[in-house]
């Protein structure tokens, strides 16, 4: 579609008072092993944190052999939205890497995901797996929600029977962004095309998040692909705060919230009318989450967190419960973001359009 850098790979590192987690995020970097002649980058971002964490990092990757430039920036702005924002305009080249700076990269990952990015054009992002590591023995129930906290290799649900999915393109899921490999024309794309987020990303304590789900959709209505490799390892470290019930119930929430303000981009990707009735379809999509919600709330699942068994289908229906009543508080807001997407996929379509266009002129006075 479009690409305005060389041929590389820009770490981006968003972090939020991470001072104690950064030195070995960039250890780990430290230890990538490229070919000479693969150009990279470490992009830095403090988001509003209170803490010394680009001073130390700078400390940190002097001590280093600096295998690669690392250059920081502030985002005063809370939000990881804000933040990455950032790092994508400051990022020179062509691709992109999104690492938490909990996240330590298995030595071969830049490689392996630049010579994936160059051998599949049609590939916008690029994700593997993930082990976990911890400050604490993670308690006995961290299995059964290690998903939540992206962790393992990720999973396909298909008529209600999880299965990990396979290496190549990926049709039903979502990447998870820990790691993830971002062609950059696609930020290139989205600025030209006047995008405008529907979430803000974490900000501190605040866990709702869905970032890297919505970049998924947004690939996807761009034409690219979504492609999963195991060859792409990396280990997410996590403090004993995050294994904690308390933390994990919290990030159950914030996951079900996050995905109910992206419901306009489920929306988008079907075939609709060229002029849909967005309140129409806005009902539509409601009426479907509450009758999913009455449902589930009557199911053995549900009924079994009152005989102590796993909470994964109380909290995500409570949450649901509550949309219901805050629906018609906030309908407007709700149809303004079916608007936003809505109108970004036309323009969307009518760039491409132009861009075909202008590929068949070219086509024509070469012949």
């Amino acid at each position: 579609m479009m690409n305005t850098r060389s041929a590389g790979v820009s770490v981006l590192i968003c972090t939020y008072n991470g001072a104690g987690r950064i030195t070995e995020t960039l250890a780990h970097l430290a230890r990538q092993k490229v070919v000479p002649a693969l150009r990279w980058e470490i992009i830095l971002v403090d988001n509003a944190s209170t803490d010394q964490v680009l001073e130390t990092a700078t400390s940190f990757w002097r001590t280093t052999a600096e295998p690669a430039p690392l250059r920081t920036y502030a985002q005063p702005r809370p939000g990881k939205t804000y933040a990455l924002e950032l790092a994508y305009e400051k990022a020179s080249y062509s691709y992109m890497c999104i690492v938490d700076d909990d996240n330590w990269l298995a030595p071969d990952y830049v490689q392996n995901g630049f010579d994936l990015l160059q051998s599949h054009p049609e590939v916008g992002l690029l994700g593997g797996r993930t082990t976990g590591a911890f400050e604490v023995e993670p308690p006995a129930w961290f299995k059964q929600y290690q998903h939540y906290y992206a962790v393992g290799a990720p999973i396909l649900y298909e008529d209600g029977v999880p299965r990990p999915i396979s290496d190549g393109p990926v049709v039903n899921f979502e990447l998870w962004g820990a790691g993830l490999f971002v062609r950059r024309a696609i930020w290139e794309a989205m600025t030209v095309l006047g995008f405008e987020s529907l979430l803000s990303g974490r900000k501190g304590k605040d866990l709702v998040a869905g970032e890297d789900h919505e970049l998924c959709y947004v690939a996807r209505l761009l034409g690219y692909t979504l492609w999963y490799s195991s060859s792409l390892s990396l280990v997410h470290y996590m403090t004993k705060g995050r294994l904690t019930a308390a933390y994990r119930d919290q990030l159950l929430r914030a996951g079900a919230i996050g995905s109910l303000q992206l419901l306009p981009y489920k929306y988008a990707m079907l075939n609709k009318p060229a002029e849909p009735n967005i309140t129409l379809d806005v009902l539509k999509d409601f009426s479907y989450i509450e009758w999913f919600t009455i449902k589930n709330i009557f199911s053995a699942d549900y009924l079994g967190f009152l005989l102590g068994k796993e909470k994964t289908s109380f909290i995500t229906n409570n949450v649901h419960v509550k949309y219901f009543f805050k629906f018609f508080f906030n309908i407007k807001s709700i149809k303004q973001n079916y608007q936003k997407v809505v109108a970004f996929k036309r323009r969307v379509a009518a760039f491409q359009a132009s861009q075909k266009l202008v590929a068949d002129r070219e086509k024509v006075s070469n012949t």
